[in-house]
């Protein structure tokens, strides 16, 4: 059984997680974490945004789809009625990162880029877009790291441009360093008492 990102990550932050909402699995939450489970990028959104007032830190490491069917037939589509080819109409899920950057107050958002070509220079256009403070990014063309395997590497950019490589290694040692980098990310920007 794969270790997902999200589970290591809620492994990593331990008593300081205390949500997680995640698709369909059958790996165990951490202790003390909250599992909200959810079947689609709608129900994801929802279940965000309402737990996103108890949350100074929001890690947002699930890969959600874009898109999703514009309507979901009740019963299987049989390829004898469907004829030869079949047209899916897909219509655009609701973007959970842009609707927790217009929260008021924001919590400290870490965005995700799983990407396939020009790893960096995307995550910077995305960590902009999605008004992120930190995003984590992985080439997922690398069949080696990332999905289907306990690897990964990542880099890890802030909005200063400040730029962190973790190395390959297990998902549990990439998501204590991504820790890392939120808390030294949050203890730079917080005024010396």
């Amino acid at each position: 059984m794969k270790v997902s990102n999200g589970v290591s990550i809620s492994s990593s932050y331990g008593r300081l997680l205390t949500t997680a909402d995640d698709g369909p699995t059958a790996l165990p939450p951490p202790a003390g974490v909250e599992l909200v489970e959810v079947l689609t990028a709608r129900e994801m959104h929802d279940a965000v945004l309402q737990r996103l007032g108890a949350h100074g830190i929001v890690i947002m490491a699930a890969a959600v789809a874009d898109y999703a069917p514009l309507t979901v037939a009740g019963t299987k589509i049989k390829k004898e009625s469907a004829g030869e080819s079949l047209t899916l109409e897909l219509k655009k899920n609701p973007d959970i990162l842009l609707a927790i950057a217009a929260a008021s107050p924001r919590p400290f958002t870490v965005a995700f880029a799983a990407e396939t070509d020009n790893v960096e220079q995307h995550a910077r256009e995305k960590l902009q877009r999605k008004n992120a403070d930190l995003i984590v990014a992985n080439d997922v063309s690398d069949r080696s790291i990332g999905f289907d395997s306990d690897q990964n590497e990542v880099v890890i950019i802030a909005r200063d441009a400040s730029v962190i490589r973790l190395a390959r290694g297990p998902k549990l040692v990439i998501a204590n360093g991504i820790r890392d980098g939120v808390l030294a990310t949050l203890l730079a920007a917080s005024p010396v008492a």
